[in-house]
């Protein structure tokens, strides 16, 4: 959903990426997942604003420049539960992470390892054993998306 950036300010305020639309959706969950010192936590949100073209969020626990400045580049996330649902035919990005991909013939391309926001059309990183390629998630080129089974089909030539 985001990752922290710096501290801003004397009181332990963090800046914040969004990677949400808008950006300050992120702002209407109170608690957020937290992975910090390899671990995620749940922490609460005592205030949030928007700041420009970041977020700025002081969370409960956190009360100095020097505190705060430890949280820096740690990712952000939200529970899946807590996401709005979503229509037939929508995803969210976390739900095709890990999903194997195969094409119209049967072949195994590999498995979504991250997405890419293009602006036309979001593009599918998908690792497979003798190489990485880039899908675009268009109508045309994916078929299905099976979340049940974790796997998709698309249109996809093997030596693309």
């Amino acid at each position: 959903m985001g990752r922290l950036g710096s501290p801003h300010g004397i009181h332990g305020f963090l800046k914040v990426i969004s990677f949400t639309t808008p950006i300050e959706s992120l702002l209407q969950y109170k608690g957020w997942l937290v992975r910090h010192a390899g671990e995620w936590s749940l922490y609460e949100i005592e205030k949030g604003t928007l700041h420009g073209r970041f977020l700025l969020v002081k969370f409960s626990h956190i009360h100095d420049p020097e505190t705060a400045r430890l949280y820096t580049n740690d990712p952000i996330a939200i529970e899946h539960k807590d996401l709005p649902p979503i229509q037939r035919g929508e995803f969210y990005w976390a739900d095709l992470i890990g999903l194997k991909v195969v094409n119209l013939q049967g072949q195994t391309l590999g498995t979504i390892q991250s997405l890419l926001e293009t602006g036309s059309n979001d593009v599918w990183v998908v690792k497979g054993q003798d190489r990485e390629r880039l899908i675009p998630h268009t109508l045309s080129v994916v078929q299905s998306i099976d979340l049940e089974h974790k796997q998709a089909v698309v249109d996809w030539d093997i030596d693309f």
